[in-house]
């Protein structure tokens, strides 16, 4: 099975995760292909993992996140997220990765 290694950013921390690929193309992308989560639970299962590492709704504390688009690629959903401060002077951008199959976030790799 091939696999790909494709940049992790969540706030300050940088890993790598590892995301098994399909032959399926982007182009012809799907949620009937096989996932049993849609992009609203993908969002909501985002959500909980960001809370898991300490960061709150948008605007509600100094570590807060805010939720982006989600968008299905070789069944993984690849889901925008915004780190920063509860006063949006500054923040940083990054994906999560929800397995569309299973729900799990894929976790960063430990070296």
């Amino acid at each position: 099975m091939l696999s790909k290694f494709i940049n992790f950013i969540i706030g300050s921390s940088i890993g790598l995760a590892m995301v098994s690929a399909t032959q399926t193309s982007w182009a012809h992308q799907s949620e009937s292909t096989h996932t049993q989560v849609n992009e609203a639970k993908a969002k909501i299962i985002t959500r909980h993992y960001l809370n898991t590492l300490g960061f709150s709704g948008t605007g509600t504390s100094v570590y807060s996140a805010r939720v982006g688009k989600a968008v299905l690629q070789d069944n993984t959903w690849v889901v925008k997220v915004r780190t920063g401060t509860g006063m949006g002077l500054s923040y940083k951008r990054g994906l999560v990765l929800v397995n569309a199959v299973n729900g799990k976030v894929n976790q960063p790799l430990k070296e």
